[in-house]
C-alpha cells in the first residue's frame, strides 16, 4: 500500500480510533511508514505496529507511534533462531534495549510490548520470556497460540495443519502457565503498592493471552489488488 492509498482509506473512516501499520512483512521497511504514521496522528488516530525487531527506526519515525510490539518467541538464542529463521537473536535483543533507551532519552511516550507466538516448541519458555520482559522494562507481554495462515489450496497447508495439531496438544498446559504467571505478577503488583511510598522501583508487565485471533472482529483488512 502506498501513501496515497493509505490517505484515501483514512479519509473515508472519520470515526477511526486506532490504526495498526502491519502487513505480511517488516513494517519499518516501508518507505512511507513515517508519512503514514504522521498522517494518522494528524487525524487524532492512535498508531501501533508489530515488528520483528530487526530494524531500529529513527527517532523522527518513533515519535508518531503510540505502541510498538516486538515479536519475541523465546528467551534462548537457539530456540528463537530456529523459530524465526534468518533472525539474529542478539541483534534483536540489542535493538529492543536501544528502543527503550531512545524512548527514555527523547522523552517519547510510546509503549514497547512483546508478543510471543506459543507452540509446542517454546511453551516451556513462557515464564523465561516474561522474566526477560521485566528485566528489559517492557510494558506488556501478549501470548497468542500459533495459527494456520495458509489456506487449503496452498501446498504448505497440510504441513502447517499438522504443526498446529501438535501445538494444540499443549493448549491446557499453556493456559495453566498463563494462570500461574498472572498470580505471580499480581503478587508483585501488590508488593509494588505496599512499598511504593518507600520509592522501591519495581517494573511490572501486563500479561495478555489470546487463544483465537481477534483481528477479523475489530479490524479493517485492505488488500492491494
Amino acid at each position: 500500500m502506498d501513501l496515497n492509498q493509505f490517505k484515501r482509506i483514512i479519509d473515508q473512516l472519520p470515526d477511526l480510533r486506532t490504526v495498526k501499520l502491519q502487513g505480511l512483512g517488516e513494517p519499518f521497511l516501508n518507505k512511507d511508514i513515517k508519512a503514514m504514521a504522521e498522517y494518522a496522528k494528524s487525524r487524532g488516530i492512535r498508531v501501533i505496529t508489530i515488528s520483528n525487531g530487526s530494524i531500529l527506526p529513527e527517532t523522527d519515525v518513533l515519535k508518531f507511534f503510540d505502541e510498538i510490539t516486538i515479536s519475541f518467541d523465546s528467551s534462548k538464542k537457539q530456540t528463537f533462531e530456529s523459530i524465526r529463521r534468518g533472525a539474529n537473536f542478539n541483534k534483536i535483543l540489542d535493538n529492543v534495549r536501544e528502543l527503550i533507551r531512545t524512548r527514555k532519552e527523547n522523552n517519547l511516550n510510546f509503549k514497547v510490548t512483546f508478543n510471543m507466538v506459543v507452540s509446542h516448541l517454546n511453551y516451556s519458555e513462557m515464564e523465561d520470556v516474561a522474566k526477560l520482559a521485566l528485566e528489559l522494562g517492557i510494558d506488556a507481554l501478549s501470548f497468542v497460540e500459533v495459527e494456520n495462515w495458509y489456506i487449503p489450496s496452498q501446498k504448505e497447508f497440510a504441513a502447517s495443519s499438522e504443526f498446529i495439531r501438535a501445538a494444540r496438544e499443549k493448549h491446557e498446559e499453556i493456559e495453566l502457565k498463563v494462570s500461574k504467571m498472572r498470580k505471580k505478577i499480581q503478587k508483585l503488583r501488590n508488593r509494588f503498592f505496599i512499598f511504593s511510598k518507600k520509592k522501591k522501583n519495581l517494573s511490572l508487565v501486563l500479561l495478555q493471552y489470546f487463544y483465537n485471533c481477534r483481528w477479523l472482529y475489530n479490524s479493517l483488512l485492505y488488500q492491494n489488488g
